[in-house]
């Protein structure tokens, strides 16, 4: 997973789009992480080993992290069903050079023309709205802009 972080990142949307100079405020300052912002990292990596053929089994992580970061492996495979279906892991797409983010996965469905964006929420405390998420809205449209797909609303 990469380490660098967009100037407008699409996980601080709320925030940039909100108080626009907070994206010019912020640069050089130091991002403090968090025991949270750890375990999600790890369930992000395990996330990924998984996707791309490790068996989750044979990975060190807890019993709850494995289950939980099952739940949504399994719905990733779920959507790759599809005939044709293109899974894309932890894939970097971006919209301009300082409005970029890794999509956790994105799953192209040519029979149906959709392009599927997922993101793994991992912990707990702060809710994550599924519906007008603008993280997701920038993924979805930096991912189409990214591999051309020719989705269909």
């Amino acid at each position: 997973m990469p380490e660098a972080h967009a100037k407008l990142g699409p996980s601080s949307a709320e925030t940039w789009m909100n108080c626009p100079g907070s994206a010019v405020l912020s640069v050089g300052m130091e991002r403090k992480g968090s025991v949270y912002a750890d375990e999600g990292t790890t369930a992000h990596s395990l996330a990924e080993q998984v996707l791309n053929g490790a068996d989750i089994l044979d990975l060190d992580a807890p019993v709850d992290m494995k289950r939980n970061v099952g739940i949504y492996v399994a719905h990733v495979n779920l959507q790759t069903q599809a005939p044709g279906a293109v899974l894309h892991v932890e894939a970097k797409v971006k919209i301009t050079d300082d409005l970029w983010g890794t999509a956790d996965a994105v799953v192209w469905k040519p029979l149906t023309r959709t392009l599927h964006v997922i993101d793994l929420k991992y912990g707990a405390g702060v809710g994550v709205e599924v519906t007008e998420n603008l993280q997701l809205k920038i993924y979805s449209l930096a991912a189409l802009l990214e591999f051309g797909y020719p989705a269909e609303a």
